[in-house]
């Protein structure tokens, strides 16, 4: 049984029926150890097996009712294999654990986490807790908030969002993010205390053929070279947070002084 399960499943990509797999293997083998023992004890020792089985009857309620954690654990990855919320091989985040699934056993599921740490986390802690599983993510959304200067008259701004979506539309960069129903956004948005805000907004799809996690990261960073390069060579400047000290004599920007008069006549400084 438990090859022919290995052979259906061998031409198909669902990790998670290398999960069912797994257990239903483990479930075969207690099985056949159990039909073994009794087959012995009734054909070689001559034993009555009925007074056996009402035996292990009473004895399975004993121990289920003393091993109540271990069937709500059971209990726990028979949820996890009907609603497969993961599966072997899936990245998942649980709690503050981030990590990949390497097994899913009876009592626990076991989570290599970022770190290298294995954690062991048993199966009823999934009935009543939310697991994002990052792996079965179709794309990654990304939102870039680029802050100008306040000096940047708005022709230099229209500029901006021009290079902006020009970059977003070059074949390298599009044939990831040119989803149908997710196309590239790039909008002046906002005013703040220090910049002028222009929001690029994009979903990298990571579920193409040779997408992952760190080819989205090598499309971010080839993304944010070209926006640096390009809005540099066009003399468009970012902010960041500074004071202006306006000075009277600058030749950049004027500061006009007004001296007042007092009731003499003469002049006195501003107050």
């Amino acid at each position: 049984i438990d090859y022919a399960l290995r052979k259906v499943t061998a031409g198909t990509t669902a990790k998670i029926d290398d999960t069912v797999v797994t257990l239903l293997r483990k479930i075969l083998r207690v099985f056949l150890l159990i039909m073994f023992v009794l087959y012995v004890l009734q054909n070689v020792f001559d034993q009555q097996i009925t007074a056996w089985l009402a035996g292990l009857g009473i004895a399975g309620l004993a121990v289920s009712l003393a091993a109540q954690d271990s069937i709500k654990n059971l209990f726990g990855s028979l949820t996890v294999l009907i609603s497969r919320p993961f599966g072997l091989g899936d990245r998942i985040v649980f709690g503050t654990y981030d990590g990949t699934v390497e097994s899913i056993n009876f009592r626990d599921t076991k989570i290599r986490t970022i770190g290298g740490h294995l954690v062991t986390v048993p199966n009823m802690k999934f009935t009543d807790q939310t697991v994002e599983n990052i792996a079965a993510r179709p794309y990654v959304a990304r939102t870039i908030n680029l802050g100008l200067t306040y000096d940047t008259p708005p022709d230099k701004i229209e500029q901006a969002i021009s290079i902006i979506k020009g970059i977003l539309a070059e074949p390298k960069c599009a044939e990831s993010i040119n989803l149908p129903d997710r196309p590239p956004r790039v909008y002046f948005t906002d005013f703040t205390a220090h910049s002028l805000n222009i929001m690029v907004n994009y979903h990298y799809s990571i579920k193409a053929p040779g997408c992952d996690w760190w080819t989205y990261q090598d499309h971010a960073q080839a993304i944010n070279l070209k926006i640096l390069r390009s809005l540099n060579d066009a003399g468009i400047d970012f902010a960041f947070q500074t004071q202006t000290v306006y000075l009277a004599g600058d030749p950049k920007r004027d500061l006009s002084v007004r001296l007042l008069e007092d009731a003499s006549g003469q002049q006195r400084p501003p107050t």
